[in-house]
């Protein structure tokens, strides 16, 4: 199983929203974990919603910050995708 993980920030859901339904059409048994600030409201369809403090006029360093605070699920492949992607087939990873 692959865990998928995003970071955004912001009330302009329109992409990340298309990247998930991508991951939920194609990998039906993943999990989705969006990756955001204290205020963005959590997005549809994510299996849950991790919240971090941090400066959103430097977001590469903020987005960075999250990714190495967030606690991977062991015995899982994890991807981290940005949202401007679009996840095409059912990704098979081999151990």
């Amino acid at each position: 199983m692959i865990d998928f993980y995003f970071f955004h920030i912001g009330n302009d859901n329109d992409l990340a929203q298309m990247m998930i339904n991508s991951i939920k059409f194609t990998n039906k048994n993943s999990k989705i974990y969006q990756l955001t600030d204290k205020n963005t409201p959590q997005i549809d369809k994510v299996d849950d919603c991790y919240r971090f403090d941090g400066n959103k006029n430097n977001i590469m360093k903020f987005r960075m910050e999250a990714y190495s605070k967030t606690q991977l699920n062991k015995n899982r492949y994890s991807l981290f995708l940005d949202t401007d992607m679009l996840v095409l087939k059912k990704l098979n990873l081999m151990s």
